[in-house]
């Protein structure tokens, strides 16, 4: 059955084309460990924005501000600070902007703060890149973005049984993160729409994960069986091409096969729609569906507040 909370989030959905997407000669990431390059966790590798630099040939164009254990209230406190420092080396018409962050907020409303915490603080999870992307048109004339759904809590071993340490609140994080992905996607939505020189895409990092644990063997290329439930650090001894095996390095990062797997598929989704990068309509709303889209925000809120009512 589809949620309550996702058909809210659909329901006002208007059918506009998207805007047309320039060449990028510019990306930049803005995250925390998954896309942190400077002190990758991944020691002995490269974090996926590294790949993407490769993939597309933009070198060191590709620029990631990210950083281990943030949450998104510090890129607006510590990485976006940094960047409008060095913002006069990137164009905004042909500079694409990536936010992937979300992890580490909603670990950290675990235990028993998942029930003592007001609906505002578990919704400013899925605000928080809105506005980042918001400060970045405003602070910096930004256009184009493309923000990562967050990953499937549910397979990701820091939250799964019998070994995984956050076990015991898994199924209320996993909940919590895929409706907050139906909120962000709401909330950009209209963000996209309310100017016509904002092309806003969306990676789709929750099906993709969730595709390579169903079907390992169409991404998983170590020397052995493919392997989704254990991580590479189990037996920090193994040598790269059983590493390739994995889709986990630790309990809570995807491997390095997998981060070369995002870096290729976003390379792809850079020219337009693919099987994971989907462009949202850029245009204007009539004055009737603007009138409905003002009501959007409160609707899918209380649609996502509902569901994780039901879903505990």
């Amino acid at each position: 059955m589809i949620s309550f909370s996702i058909l809210l989030a659909t329901f006002f959905l208007s059918v506009v084309s998207t805007t047309a997407l320039p060449r990028f000669d510019h990306v930049v990431i803005f995250g925390d460990s998954y896309s942190d390059v400077d002190n990758p966790v991944i020691t002995t590798s490269a974090a996926w924005p590294t790949y993407l630099s490769s993939y597309t040939g933009l070198g060191a164009n590709v620029k990631s501000y990210a950083k281990q254990a943030k949450q998104c209230i510090h890129i607006q406190t510590e990485q976006l600070p940094e960047f409008i420092r060095d913002s006069s080396t990137h164009p905004p018409d042909s500079t694409l902007y990536i936010v992937f962050i979300g992890f580490n907020d909603l670990a950290a409303l675990g235990g028993d703060s998942l029930v003592a915490l007001q609906w505002d603080d578990r919704l400013n999870v899925s605000s928080c890149p809105v506005q980042v992307m918001s400060n970045l048109t405003a602070t910096a004339g930004a256009k184009h973005f493309l923000w990562f759904k967050m990953v499937p809590f549910k397979i990701v071993p820091l939250f799964t049984p019998p070994n995984g340490s956050f076990k015991d609140i898994g199924p209320q994080v996993a909940q919590l993160g895929k409706l907050g992905n139906s909120l962000t996607t709401a909330l950009l939505e209209d963000f996209a729409a309310a100017d016509a020189d904002l092309s806003v895409g969306i990676f789709d990092t929750y099906s993709l994960f969730n595709d390579i644990h169903d079907h390992p063997s169409s991404y998983l290329n170590g020397s052995l069986p493919p392997d989704v439930n254990s991580y590479v650090t189990r037996n920090k001894s193994r040598p790269a091409d059983v590493r390739d095996s994995f889709m986990w390095w630790d309990q809570n990062h995807p491997s390095e096969q997998i981060n070369r797997i995002i870096a290729r598929r976003v390379a792809e989704g850079l020219g337009g729609n693919t099987e994971w990068v989907s462009w949202l309509p850029s245009k204007p709303p009539t004055s009737q569906s603007y009138a409905l889209s003002l009501n959007k925000k409160t609707i899918v809120a209380l649609g996502f507040a509902i569901g994780v009512l039901y879903s505990w």
